[in-house]
């Protein structure tokens, strides 16, 4: 028996609709498939990635903090360096002064030796500071957390 041409055709569409449903349903079920195969594998990278920059950001901190030491200790030899010269003139002045104290003239060309002395020690003491800061310095520009530091360090 031959079905009409209109029936034949509906069911014709309506063959062709379902197997383009089940055609759409399998994407959608591969699509969701690799979906969360993507997210699975994204949060697994986040969390080495997360992990790795906080080991990195330890490591830093202690070579910030290994440097900062490094720069304190040179400060107070090279303080405690000009101290002792400073205090080593003073002594060599008294007893310059002491032989010299006849006139007045002498002691004050003693006295202004003695300043000149102590200026060019001053002197050599800013230079091993800045020494030591030029070593530290570009350290320390190179990393971005330091430039955010020293941001909010201003304000």
């Amino acid at each position: 028996m031959l079905l009409p041409l209109h029936q034949t055709r509906n069911g014709q569409i309506q063959h062709f609709a379902d197997l383009q449903r089940q055609r759409i349903e399998q994407l959608r079920m591969e699509f969701c498939e690799e979906q969360s195969t993507l997210i699975n594998e994204f949060e697994t990278e986040r969390s080495l990635i997360c992990a790795q920059h906080s080991l990195e950001v330890c490591e830093l901190q202690d070579i910030m903090y290994a440097m900062d030491q490094s720069f304190e200790d040179r400060d107070a030899e090279a303080r405690g360096e000009f101290q002792n010269q400073k205090d080593e003139l003073k002594n060599k002045v008294r007893v310059h002064v002491l032989l010299l104290c006849r006139p007045t003239g002498v002691k004050l060309v003693c006295m202004s030796v003695v300043s000149l002395t102590i200026n060019n020690i001053w002197k050599k003491y800013m230079t091993k500071f800045h020494q030591s800061l030029c070593c530290l310095w570009p350290l320390l520009w190179n990393d971005v957390r330091f430039h955010i530091m020293a941001r909010h360090m201003r304000y």
